[in-house]
């Protein structure tokens, strides 16, 4: 545990390689605290018992890194106090040790040529919404700041935004209004936000601000194509013709 507060969001890719050869990728990020900066500087050491003594929150990064790296993998840690940890482990696997999920849902394609921007500043909840809506068939762009909000939106072709809420610089409440209030032919693009913090007192700004729809992290794929598909104003029945 590498804060005391905040949620974790993980993300599991899968990158194929050659033949039957596969890179997993494994993102395991913590939105609390962060690790401390004496702390990170003990993450590229080896186990010792320094980590048993004052650094206990380093122990497990430093053995899933040893593990890792038995296994021909890599373990890389993006730690910012106060604004939480990120953990990337990848993997070489091979084809016969990934199972066929049951149930697979196959996608329906009921996003193809839509655009959509994505205004998150954690790159693994941007890689969790890609996942979701790629394979849907639209296009995604994602950026990191607010404050980049309006430039991107003016190169045209967006369709929608999805927007986190807590953002450094400019957050999403804001670069909601700013939008709402460009004047420009993008200014009433649906915009669904996207964040962890579920309270109403969010909600009701979020909404005051000119959001379309709220969702609470972490979302699953039902809730978030339910929301995209009211914010669209896509029917069960245009549905239906495109799946």
């Amino acid at each position: 545990q590498s804060t005391e507060a905040g949620r974790v969001h993980m993300h599991v890719t899968g990158e194929k390689i050659k033949d039957k050869d596969w890179t997993l990728k494994l993102i395991v990020a913590d939105t609390g605290g962060g690790l401390n900066a004496e702390a990170a500087a003990q993450l590229d050491g080896p186990v010792d018992q320094a980590d048993l003594d004052g650094h206990e929150s380093i122990l497990p990064f430093k053995i899933t890194r040893d593990v890792a790296a038995a296994l021909n993998g890599k373990l890389s840690i993006n730690a910012k106090q106060g604004r939480g940890t990120e953990a990337t482990l990848t993997l070489p696997v091979s084809e016969a040790a990934i199972m066929e999920p049951k149930n697979k849902v196959k996608p329906s394609g009921f996003l193809k040529g839509r655009e959509v921007l994505i205004i998150e500043d954690d790159i693994s909840s941007q890689e969790v919404l890609k996942s979701y809506l790629e394979p849907e068939g639209c296009k995604t762009f994602g950026i990191f700041d607010g404050a980049d909000a309006l430039k991107t939106l003016d190169m045209g072709g967006f369709d929608m935004v999805f927007m986190d809420v807590r953002m450094p610089g400019k957050n999403g409440i804001e670069t909601t209004k700013a939008i709402r209030s460009s004047g420009k032919p993008y200014a009433n693009i649906p915009i669904i936000a996207i964040t962890a913090d579920n309270s109403p007192e969010t909600n009701a700004r979020c909404m005051v601000a000119g959001v379309d729809l709220f969702l609470t992290k972490p979302v699953g794929s039902k809730a978030l194509f339910e929301g995209v598909r009211f914010v669209l104003n896509i029917s069960p029945a245009k549905l239906a013709k495109t799946g």
